[in-house]
């Protein structure tokens, strides 16, 4: 993974900024903030995998094993 100094101020001042505004340690706030990031990746992979479920309801089973193919030969 890439470091971004840029990001990464960016992160640690958003850290510090919960730490002070709710009154609690920087280490607290870390936990926090590492939690939010956390939930929202679920909530993405759920989203992923209802995007799956509904297109995979609209196309015929054919279709959709055909698309499988396609996406099983071709990763990138």
């Amino acid at each position: 993974m890439d470091s971004n100094p840029i990001k990464d101020l960016e992160i640690i001042a958003h850290v510090l900024t919960i730490a002070k505004t709710h009154e609690i340690t920087t280490k607290e706030a870390l936990n926090l903030y590492i939690n939010q990031l956390e939930l929202e990746v679920e909530q993405k992979k759920v989203q992923k995998t209802n995007l799956s479920s509904t297109l995979k309801e609209r196309l015929s089973p054919d279709k959709w094993e055909l698309l499988m193919s396609y996406v099983r030969n071709y990763p990138a």
